[in-house]
């Protein structure tokens, strides 16, 4: 699996991680994952990850313990989220930087950059 530092969206990020987990695994399923991370409802988890709904900063905690993520990753990710949800390029602007900072990669090689 790349990098998470490779990806913009978490989205995206999730569902390849939770695909590369079925493969090892098949007891993961959004229903399973749902449960692990405290959400009531396995249709919850996927209509964030299809994109209907925003992931609430307040799971991130558990997905950061699920997901077993370095303290470095936790803020990737939860910068990642920040980025996704933010309206218009210039709101995108700084959460872009610091995805640029945290990875230390160029803005032109993170999966999905369009800032």
């Amino acid at each position: 699996m790349p990098s998470i530092f490779s990806y913009i969206d978490y989205r995206e990020f999730l569902s390849d991680w939770l695909s590369e987990k079925k493969e090892e695994n098949s007891i993961y399923s959004y229903r399973y994952l749902a449960g692990k991370l405290g959400i009531k409802s396995p249709g919850h988890l996927n209509l964030i990850v299809k994109g209907h709904i925003n992931l609430s900063l307040k799971y991130l905690p558990s997905f950061a313990r699920v997901m077993k993520m370095s303290k470095r990753e936790r803020d990737y990710f939860e910068t990642m989220v920040l980025y996704c949800h933010a309206k218009g390029v210039q709101e995108k602007k700084t959460p872009f930087r610091k995805i640029t900072v945290i990875s230390g990669i160029s803005g032109s090689s993170i999966k999905g950059s369009a800032v």
